[in-house]
């Protein structure tokens, strides 16, 4: 989804972006091979190697999502800059914790795993439920413009264009 809302989530996020002291901020970094980029938040040395630190403004969980995203920017860094990076942080802003998370074989694969998923995802022609967790949908960053819940609200299904 490439539209956002403004809404009070994008702007916590924003502000603690801005409050946060990195170096390394804002490098852009992407994997053909997954058809994934992004930017990074933060990119640091510790003893000798990069690490990347991904921001949240919520509190220390070991949620599989974050973790998968963060596996996922280690590779796009990875095959944009040739180095390879052993472990990454998940920094919590509400608890000021965060969360080393090592990209061993198993949370890499899950990467991949997740990649084909959406593949397929994007492949169907009717919206599938927008999460198994509802609460996900109350911290959402671009919950106004989702559009399988606005869809759903008017009863539509959504369909390939060009499909008649």
């Amino acid at each position: 989804m490439s539209e956002t809302v403004t809404n009070h989530h994008l702007i916590e996020g924003s502000s603690l972006h801005e409050r946060s002291t990195r170096s390394g901020e804002g490098i852009w970094v992407w994997s053909d091979r997954l058809g994934l980029s992004g930017i990074l938040d933060q990119l640091t040395r510790e003893d000798g190697h990069w690490v990347i630190t991904e921001l949240k403004k919520g509190y220390l969980a070991e949620h599989q999502s974050d973790m998968v995203q963060l596996c996922a920017l280690a590779i796009c860094y990875e095959e944009s800059y040739g180095e390879t990076l052993d472990y990454g942080y998940i920094y919590y802003e509400r608890t000021r914790r965060r969360l080393k998370v090592s990209f061993d074989a198993s949370l890499r694969q899950s990467v991949d795993e997740a990649v084909e998923q959406m593949r397929e995802l994007s492949a169907q022609t009717h919206y599938p439920p927008v999460t198994e967790n509802p609460n996900k949908c109350q911290g959402c960053s671009v919950k106004e413009a989702c559009q399988p819940g606005l869809f759903r609200k008017r009863r539509a299904s959504w369909r390939v264009v060009g499909d008649g």
